[in-house]
């Protein structure tokens, strides 16, 4: 009798996780497409600066985001899209270097983090959490000091097509 309820709570727990990834592959937003590459400008105070960023804009590809990646060069970036614009908030879990957070409101910057560090070792509870200071629908994530050297300012102009052919 025993065994029998293992089995039973084991094909259960089988059909809860799997009735969770067909949910999440099947509905818009879920774990089907995402990152793909594109190119994105931003015209800052020191001219056009241009991109090939990974576009992240499912729930699986914005949660895995660059965990566990060994760093960006000065013309990478991961593109965050959100279906909303929210308070959106980012956090360095598993990241092995650091980045610039830019949020993005339509086609504007509406704020930056320079330099957010990883943090290793500690809890997931106790990771700072990094958020704009008004709704963004949009985070490009780039080279740690980018930010900087760009000039980049609130109000600066994003040039992104979102079309997943080339």
């Amino acid at each position: 009798m025993k065994k029998r309820m293992i089995l039973i709570f084991t094909l259960a727990l089988v059909g809860i996780f799997g009735g969770i990834l067909l949910f999440g592959v099947i509905l818009p937003g879920g774990a089907s497409g995402g990152n793909y590459s594109k190119k994105l400008t931003i015209e800052s105070g020191t001219g056009r600066h241009e991109f090939m960023v990974e576009v992240a804009d499912t729930i699986t590809s914005r949660a895995r985001g660059l965990s566990g990646r060994a760093g960006l060069t000065e013309n990478q970036g991961m593109f965050f899209i959100f279906g909303s614009q929210d308070m959106h908030g980012f956090w360095m879990k598993d990241m092995k270097f650091p980045i610039d957070i830019v949020w993005i409101r339509g086609e504007k910057i509406v704020e930056f983090a320079e330099n957010a560090a990883p943090e290793p070792g500690k809890s997931l509870l106790s990771l700072k959490v990094y958020y704009p200071p008004e709704p963004a629908d949009k985070v490009l994530e780039i080279k740690a000091g980018l930010a900087e050297k760009l000039e980049l300012k609130v109000g600066d102009k994003i040039i992104f097509l979102n079309k997943k052919e080339g």
